[in-house]
């Protein structure tokens, strides 16, 4: 990968989002002391936090989402998943349920806005969106996905009221879906 290079840890943005890691961490832990009732729950949702990081430095840099990390990520949800299934069965069925239900909504939207869109939303926002339904649930992915867009469109909104930008003009989603995430797990 181009970013992997002695460069990397001079990018302002890799360190802004590392910092909104650490602040919905410890919002969430810390100072809301949110209730873990399913460790495992948790666990996803701190495995795609690290992930969605990842993808919106990528996303930021090179306006692509990666197919191989993608793919990753689905190993890693079917290992965590399949796992709690042989531990604890009914539970991990019914997260099963749960992560199946998250990414056809969330693949389903982004899918229809791509169709609507004719493009404009990348694909590889469609094929992320369903991953992050897969490890979000669907609790967690339409608050996410709503927080996300919101913050995509005031900021469009802004930078186009300054003349920063157009109508024509393209902006990375993932950073927003990123901050939509840091959101829900402090809210929730």
């Amino acid at each position: 990968m181009k970013y992997l290079n002695k460069d990397l840890f001079k990018n302002w943005y890799l360190y802004l989002v590392l910092g909104f890691d650490l602040v919905a961490i410890i919002l969430r832990y810390f100072v809301t002391k949110a209730y873990v009732n399913n460790i495992v729950i948790e666990s996803m949702c701190m495995v795609i936090l690290v992930l969605l990081s990842v993808f919106a430095f990528i996303d930021k840099m090179s306006s692509v989402v990666p197919d191989r990390l993608l793919a990753v990520s689905v190993m890693l949800w079917v290992i965590m998943v399949g796992g709690y299934i042989v531990v604890a069965r009914d539970e991990g069925i019914a997260l099963l349920m749960f992560s199946l239900g998250g990414a056809f909504i969330a693949g389903l939207v982004f899918l229809l806005c791509y169709l609507i869109t004719k493009g404009q939303l990348g694909g590889g926002d469609v094929k992320l969106a369903f991953v992050m339904g897969f490890f979000l649930t669907i609790d967690r992915i339409i608050p996410t996905i709503l927080y996300g867009t919101l913050a995509c469109s005031l900021f469009s909104i802004i930078l186009l009221i300054m003349k920063k930008t157009t109508l024509k003009s393209t902006m990375p989603l993932v950073p927003f879906l990123h901050f939509g995430l840091c959101l829900t797990l402090v809210l929730m």
